[in-house]
């Protein structure tokens, strides 16, 4: 299961786009479409704070209001949604983090690695997303700056072992602009890349990670009696 997400900050309007575009393939007839879902389930959600972007703003409380934060309402339903999609059997392996930058900070797509003990396995999906993006100019992972549990994806980390990825999406990089089409495009490049890495050898250990997480998660609600249909 692939979650991508974007907006975090409202006004990155680059990164809906990728979203869109990804949403829009994974929906149409088209035969590799097809395949994809049958093989993964993907989650998107193009708008993460609907509220900021119509007020035009850049961060609003609900970026870090997931973990040891402020709850907002939208971060409250959020996240009970995805608790609620994990608790009743269902997987989460990659989570995308969509973002955009200003012009001239970068190539039209790349990654900081937000954990530093997947650092590997980062690389390996973005060489997997690099292949099947070659009409672009994707850069290379940035320095990691750790997880943030109070985000989505850091929360998601956290809680459910799931790997959470933090991509910067650039419409106006300085060798090539892209339009609109062009970016949605690369959502196409994302899905297509990260439903093929999980399915290589190189995620088997990663998904071992992660089901073993689910596990012991499990086992400690167990311990005191817990079971998700009385939780919901």
């Amino acid at each position: 299961v692939i979650l991508l997400y974007a907006r975090e900050h409202p006004d990155e309007h680059d990164s809906s786009w990728v979203a869109w575009g990804a949403a829009e393939f994974l929906l149409s007839n088209h035969p590799e479409a097809r395949s994809l879902r049958q093989r993964c389930t993907f989650l998107i959600i193009p708008l993460l704070d609907p509220d900021g972007a119509v007020a035009n703003q850049y961060e609003t409380d609900v970026i870090r209001s997931f973990d040891d934060g402020p709850e907002t309402k939208e971060s409250g339903l959020v996240a009970r949604r995805l608790r609620w999609w994990v608790d009743s059997g269902n997987r989460l392996d990659l989570v995308f983090n969509l973002h955009n930058v200003e012009s001239g900070e970068g190539p039209h797509l790349f990654p900081y690695m937000d954990d530093p003990d997947r650092a590997p396995m980062c690389e390996a999906l973005h060489k997997s997303i690099t292949a099947r993006a070659s009409d672009f100019d994707i850069g290379g992972s940035q320095d990691s700056f750790g997880t943030f549990s109070t985000r989505l994806g850091g929360w998601l980390r956290l809680y459910f072992g799931t790997h959470m990825t933090f991509y910067e999406v650039n419409s106006q990089a300085p060798r090539r602009h892209l339009s609109l089409y062009e970016l949605k495009a690369l959502g196409v490049g994302i899905v297509r890349g990260s439903a093929a890495h999980l399915h290589a050898a190189e995620a088997r250990d990663l998904l071992r990670e992660i089901a073993g997480h689910r596990r012991g998660r499990y086992a400690r609600w167990e311990r005191y009696g817990w079971l998700p249909d009385r939780q919901y």
